[in-house]
């Protein structure tokens, strides 16, 4: 298998989200925001007409906390809860509050292939938080429109927009940020083949994650030096940096991102010839990818699944899926995941 059928089958971890630790080490936090929803509601009848005029950008910043949350294990209820946050937002002209909601569309848009819906979400985000200086918000603008960038392929316009959000970071002192961005521009670096500049980025991320002890970020670096290792061929050492990460994915109970770990292992295993265990880690993938509708991910395990019955000369199957993953890089507009799945 050549190097650029390697790149078909890698789940590439770009880090967009900020604070998603596992919706199971989460679910406290859920109950918690819940709570002060509910409060919040009863202090506002109990109140009347009495209520200060942005008392109520206390619920849609609650309601966007949990619009955050939610992204990991359900689009729907995480664009249901942007969507409240960004009514609110705008009936306050609470600048921030609508900022926070598009960008929170904008994931949604982007996990679902939506990529220029998500571009056109981020964009709206980027231009409300320049006017009210929100550096945090902006630099993290550009890292999730460098992200979008990346899935289309447009490698240099992607590394322009994560150097821009890494300047912020740097610039503000967000470690967690830095790393993130480290992580980013590792991975621009691997897919234009320059493998020793993207781990460079990833072990510097690597060294940041582990003083700030963020155990998400910590998967993601792992995750991308075990993708380096695959495509210089060392499977035996990229199963142990996935392996890392599937244990820290489980730990924090991160379902949604598990899912390209087992896309990865699959690969691994592809690579190293044990097909039917690639097989069986990319079908986890598929379970899971289906069941939060990412279809970005879905077409990563269905190549993985076609390739993998290919190599067992199970070639019908191999057509079955090899197929669906072409259709469904069409459907979401997906051009680098397109050219990958012909070449599959």
């Amino acid at each position: 298998m050549n190097e650029h059928a390697m790149k078909n089958l890698i789940t590439l971890l770009i880090i967009s989200l900020i604070t998603l630790n596992g919706f199971a080490q989460d679910q406290h936090l859920i109950d918690s925001l819940q709570i002060q929803l509910k409060n919040h509601n009863a202090s506002k009848l109990e109140l009347g007409k009495n209520i200060p005029a942005l008392y109520d950008t206390t619920k849609a910043n609650i309601l966007y906390e949990l619009s955050k949350i939610y992204i990991e294990v359900g689009f729907d209820k995480s664009l249901d809860f942007a969507n409240q946050s960004l009514r609110i937002s705008e009936q306050l002209n609470f600048m921030k509050g609508i900022g926070n909601a598009y960008n929170t569309i904008g994931l949604v848009n982007k996990s679902k292939g939506n990529f220029l819906q998500a571009i056109a979400f981020f964009e709206k985000s980027l231009e409300l938080r320049k006017e009210i200086d929100d550096k945090g918000g902006i630099a993290y603008s550009y890292n999730n429109i460098g992200g979008v960038y990346f899935n289309l392929g447009s490698y240099p316009l992607s590394l322009q927009n994560h150097l821009l959000a890494l300047k912020i970071r740097e610039d503000i002192d967000d470690k967690n940020g830095i790393a993130g961005s480290y992580n980013n521009i590792g991975m621009v670096y691997m897919m234009q083949g320059d493998y020793p500049i993207a781990l460079n980025y990833f072990f510097k991320a690597l060294e940041i994650s582990n003083v700030t002890g963020n155990k998400q970020y910590q998967s993601s670096n792992r995750e991308n030096i075990g993708i380096i290792y695959t495509y210089q061929h060392k499977y035996a050492e990229a199963l142990i940096q996935f392996e890392a990460s599937l244990k820290i994915l489980k730990e924090i109970g991160n379902v949604y991102l598990r899912s390209g770990t087992y896309n990865n292992m699959g690969f691994a295993y592809l690579g190293l010839g044990n097909y039917n265990r690639a097989l069986k880690y990319n079908f986890e993938a598929l379970k899971i990818v289906r069941e939060i509708d990412d279809k970005d991910g879905e077409t990563y395990a269905l190549q993985g699944i076609g390739t993998a019955y290919f190599k067992l000369k199970d070639y019908k199957n191999a057509a079955t899926f090899l197929n669906k993953g072409v259709l469904l890089a069409k459907e979401i507009g997906g051009l680098e995941m397109m050219k990958q799945s012909y070449e599959v």
